[in-house]
């Protein structure tokens, strides 16, 4: 039987044990997140690195590097007619150049369906000033612009004021991941992987590239994981990218299909979206803060997380509201992390 003096002895003790307890579970989901984050972020590093090689492999075949370095020599506006007058005629009525990169985005698609990941939302040449000329599938739009402030093009990481390049940005010179970018057309995160072109002596004539959604990149492995979890705890999956030690921002997230972007941008019409999307100081401070042995960015846990989609004023975003704990993975050569969250409620439940 507790005496009266023994009850404050007894409850310190608990709550002790309840404390040890509760970080005890929060350091054993933690390190759960934490796996499935870097499984994540490995899967998407070869995603990535599968559809570079894709694009170079396209251009060591020998009769494209022929073609397009005769293409490449050939006036700008000529090209540019050329593509104009001949992209949407029949296979065998397009020049050979044209010919040769429409078979590889063809077969790149069907590669893609065939193993079930996300299609490229577009192939796209540049010459060696960034002027684009010839895209897949076409576009009149972007047919014969200027990309030259594109990070694609250049590979300084930023996309620069396309009435403001600098005057000294020159072609990337090696295979390159792009910063993220809204697409103009479906309102979601895009990136760009490129590739240098180069002539039968080293130098470069060109960039060619191809685009993809993020969540589409993504897509495929975290359904897989979701569906194959039997915890009852939800998992969401993320990715954010770093750019600064104080800004981390949301590119990817299971809400943030193209109906739900469309209807957060018409409720806060006077704010972008993904602007908007950005990581609380604490959370952006704790990241910014863990670098590994070469400087880049490592592993971090987070106790204490707050989804920036719950502060999107539509209803939607309410599911996400509350308190969550994270952990996130760094993607090698990207400003990228993988998050992966669950909230802290049901984990400790």
């Amino acid at each position: 039987v507790l005496t009266a003096a023994m009850v404050p002895v007894f409850v310190n003790a608990l709550s002790r044990n309840l404390k040890v307890t509760e970080q005890q579970i929060t350091q054993r989901a933690l390190e759960s997140d934490a796996l499935s984050a870097r499984l994540q972020a490995a899967a998407l590093e070869d995603e990535l690195n599968t559809r570079l090689e894709e694009l170079q492999s396209v251009l060591e075949v020998e009769s494209v590097r022929q073609e397009l370095e005769l293409v490449m020599k050939r006036p700008v506006d000529e090209v540019i007619t050329e593509t104009y007058e001949t992209a949407e005629r029949d296979f065998a009525d397009r020049p050979k150049w044209m010919q040769l990169l429409d078979a590889a985005w063809e077969r790149s698609n069907r590669l893609n369906e065939s193993r079930q990941r996300g299609q490229d939302t577009s192939w796209f040449l540049t010459d060696a000033t960034g002027i684009q000329i010839w895209r897949r599938d076409y576009s009149a739009v972007t047919l014969g612009v200027m990309f030259s402030y594109r990070d694609y093009f250049h590979g300084l990481g930023q996309d620069f004021d396309a009435n403001d390049v600098p005057a000294d940005v020159k072609p990337l010179t090696a295979p390159h991941v792009s910063v993220a970018y809204k697409s103009t057309t479906t309102g979601r995160q895009t990136v760009a992987l490129s590739v240098p072109v180069r002539d039968s002596a080293g130098k470069i004539i060109g960039i060619f590239a191809r685009t993809a959604h993020l969540g589409d990149l993504q897509a495929r492995l975290r359904g897989r994981m979701m569906t194959s979890s039997r915890q009852a705890v939800q998992r969401v999956i993320a990715l954010a990218e770093v750019r600064d030690e104080k800004e981390v921002r949301l590119l990817d997230h299971p809400c943030l299909t193209e109906e739900f972007v469309l209807e957060a941008e018409r409720a806060n019409t006077d704010l972008q979206l993904f602007a908007q999307l950005r990581m609380d100081a604490d959370s952006a401070a704790q990241i910014a803060s863990a670098k590994d042995k070469d400087g880049g960015m490592s592993e971090v846990l987070l106790e204490s997380y707050v989804d920036p989609v719950s502060f999107i004023q539509i209803p939607q975003s309410a599911e996400y509201g509350g308190d969550w704990m994270a952990a996130l993975a760094p993607i090698r050569n990207t400003r990228w992390m993988v998050i992966v969250q669950e909230h802290r409620e049901s984990a400790l439940s």
